[in-house]
C-alpha cells in the first residue's frame, strides 16, 4: 500500500506528533502503483499542490489567499527512492540519493564532508535525461521526481532529508549492536543469556519502560541484527552501559565502537546544533565509517536539525489504518474505506473546540499558601513575581506532550562545556507558568558508561527553574549502577559558546 501523509510545518512543533496533525494525502494499492507509475498516481494531489502554490486558498477570516507548497519529503530509504526515481536496488554500485560515490568508494575512503561529490540540480537534470534517453539507470538515477516537474519551489536534491528512523535505529543501530555484542560474547566476558536476563529484569522508568527493547534473537551471530524498532533500538543503545558495562574492561576496543555509536546517535538526534557540534559530530563519525553517516553533517547544515523530519511519528500514524483493517470485514476497496474512515476521524478533531493540545495539562494538584515554603523558595517565587501569595503544587504535569513528575532528572544548564542536572523535587504552577523545584546534583561524566554519575550537591541546595530555561525540554532517569548512580542522555545537550 502507498501512504502519503501530509505535516503542516506551520504548525508548532509539539503538535507534529499529534496524530490528528497528521493528514492524509495518497492511499493506493502498490498493485496500481507498479500497473500506473508515480506519475499517474500522484497527478490528482500535484494539481491540488500546483494550484495552492499559484492560487492559493482563500481564508474568509483573513480576507485574502494564502499560497503554500511541499517544503521536504520524508520517506524510508526505499520510499525515497521510488518516488524520487533512483535506484530501488542498494547493493549495487551509485546507492546514495546524494552523492555519486560508489559502495566501494565508501567503504574505502575516509568519511567526511567533501570526500564525495554531491549531487546538483544541473547535474541531476542531465543524468534524468541521459537514462530516459538510454532507458537505463545513470549514475544511480532512473527518471525524474513527479514533485521536481510538477512544483515551482520543490528539487529532489536539496529537499529530500534522510530519515535517520530507519538509517540508525533500524539499520545501522541494530547491526553494530549485534555485531559488537557478538564479539564481546566470544571474547568471554559475557554470555547471551547474561545480556538478556539483564534486558528482562533491569528496573526501567518512565518512557524506558514503555519503549523497553526485547530479548536478543539465540541466533545473534548469524542473524546480523537485533529486530527491534527504533524506539526499542534507541532505548537499548542507551541503557546497553547500565545492562552490562560493569562486566567490561575498561578500554576495550569492541565496547568503544559501542560507545562511539552511542554519542554519534545523540549528537544526531539533538534539536539545537551549533557550528561546534557538527563538527564534533563529523569528526567522531568519520571513525565509524559506515554508509549511512557519510552526509550527515553537511546536510544538517542544509536542513537543520534531522529529528525534526525523521518518519517515526508517521510510522505510528500506519497503526490507526491497521485497526481499521482488523476491524472492518468488507474487503472490497479497502483505499476507499480507510480513505473515509480517516476522514471522518480528521472531522471529528477539526470540529473540537481546539484541535491543538493544551500547552500545560495538569491532572491533580493542590494550592498551598507561599509562606509554608523553605524561605529561599517563597523569595525565588517573589522574584518572580512581587505579589503571589499562594501557588499551585501538582503530583505530574503534561506540558507540549511531555510528561513530568517527581524523582525525575533534568538538565537545567550548563557549566564547563557539561550539562547540570537538578532532581524534580515538587512541580509548580504559578500564572500558567510551570516550575520545577530541583534538588541540585553534581555530574561528572564516566567514559567507560558514556554516561554521567550523579551525586547531591554539598550544600543540599534547590533550585527553582522554568521549564523554558531548562537545557533540554526532556526528563531522564536515573538509574542505579555498580554502587553509582547514573544518568545517560537520550540526545546531546548543545552547550558550546
Amino acid at each position: 500500500m502507498l501512504l502519503l501523509l501530509l505535516l503542516l510545518n506551520n504548525l508548532p512543533p509539539e503538535s507534529h506528533s499529534s496524530f490528528s496533525s497528521i493528514f492524509l494525502c495518497i492511499l493506493c494499492k502498490t498493485d496500481n502503483v507498479k500497473s500506473f507509475g508515480y506519475d499517474k498516481v500522484l497527478e490528482p494531489l500535484l494539481h491540488d499542490l500546483r494550484s495552492l502554490e499559484v492560487d492559493g486558498i482563500f481564508v474568509p477570516q483573513l480576507d485574502k489567499s494564502l499560497k503554500g507548497t511541499v517544503q521536504i519529503i520524508g520517506a524510508d530509504n526505499l520510499g525515497a527512492h521510488g518516488i524520487a526515481g533512483f535506484v530501488e536496488n542498494f547493493t549495487g554500485p551509485f546507492i546514495c540519493r546524494f552523492c555519486t560515490a560508489t559502495a566501494s568508494d565508501i567503504q574505502s575512503h575516509e568519511v567526511r564532508s567533501g570526500t564525495f561529490i554531491l549531487r546538483t540540480q544541473e547535474t541531476h537534470e542531465t543524468r534524468v535525461r541521459a537514462a530516459i534517453h538510454c532507458g537505463t539507470s545513470y549514475f544511480g538515477v532512473k527518471r525524474g521526481c513527479p514533485f521536481t516537474g510538477a512544483l515551482s519551489h520543490f528539487h529532489v536534491v536539496s529537499d529530500y532529508p534522510p530519515d535517520i528512523a530507519h538509517d540508525l535505529f533500524e539499520g545501522i543501530v541494530p547491526f553494530e549492536i549485534a555485531h559488537c555484542l557478538t564479539l564481546l560474547i566470544s571474547k568471554k566476558y559475557i554470555s547471551l543469556d547474561d545480556i538478556n536476563n539483564s534486558i528482562l529484569h533491569f528496573p526501567y522508568k518512565w518512557t524506558d519502560k514503555t519503549n523497553k527493547p526485547h530479548t536478543l534473537p539465540q541466533n545473534l551471530s548469524s542473524g546480523k541484527t537485533i529486530g527491534g524498532n527504533a524506539h526499542e533500538n534507541w532505548c537499548l543503545l542507551r541503557l546497553l552501559p547500565f545492562l552490562i558495562g560493569p562486566k567490561i574492561p575498561e578500554h576495550e576496543p569492541v565496547w568503544q565502537v559501542l560507545l562511539d555509536l552511542k554519542q554519534i546517535v545523540e549528537l544526531v538526534v539533538s534539536p539545537v546544533h551549533s557550528e561546534e557540534s557538527i563538527a564534533y559530530l563529523e569528526s567522531k563519525i568519520s571513525d565509524h565509517r559506515q554508509r549511512y553517516q557519510e552526509h550527515y553533517p553537511q546536510l544538517i547544515q542544509l536542513f537543520g536539525p534531522l529529528v525534526g523530519l525523521w518518519t517515526i511519528r508517521f510510522e505510528a500514524k500506519h497503526s490507526f489504518f491497521t485497526k481499521i483493517m482488523k476491524h472492518t470485514s468488507c474487503f472490497k476497496n479497502v483505499p476507499l474505506s480507510l480513505a473515509v474512515k480517516h476522514k471522518f476521524m480528521i472531522g471529528y478533531h477539526l470540529s473540537s473546540p481546539s484541535i491543538d493540545k493544551p500547552l500545560l495539562e495538569v491532572s491533580e494538584a493542590s494550592t498551598v499558601p507561599l509562606d509554608v515554603l523553605k524561605e529561599e523558595l517563597a523569595q525565588a517565587f517573589k522574584q518572580r513575581n512581587p505579589f503571589v501569595t499562594e501557588i499551585n503544587i501538582a503530583k505530574n504535569v503534561c506540558s507540549k506532550g511531555i510528561q513530568y513528575r517527581p524523582g525525575m532528572t533534568v538538565a537545567y544548564g550548563s557549566c564547563g562545556g557539561l550539562p547540570e542536572f537538578g532532581e524534580i523535587h515538587q512541580i509548580c504552577i504559578l500564572q500558567q507558568g510551570l516550575f520545577f523545584v530541583l534538588k541540585l546534583l553534581c555530574g561528572w561524566y564516566c567514559e567507560h558508561y558514556g554516561a554521567f554519575q550523579l551525586t547531591p550537591s554539598p550544600a543540599r541546595e534547590l533550585a527553582l527553574v522554568e521549564v523554558s530555561e531548562l537545557a533540554d525540554e526532556y526528563p531522564l532517569a536515573a538509574y542505579a549502577v555498580g554502587g553509582m548512580q547514573m544518568v545517560t542522555l537520550k540526545r546531546s545537550i548543545c552547550v558550546f559558546g
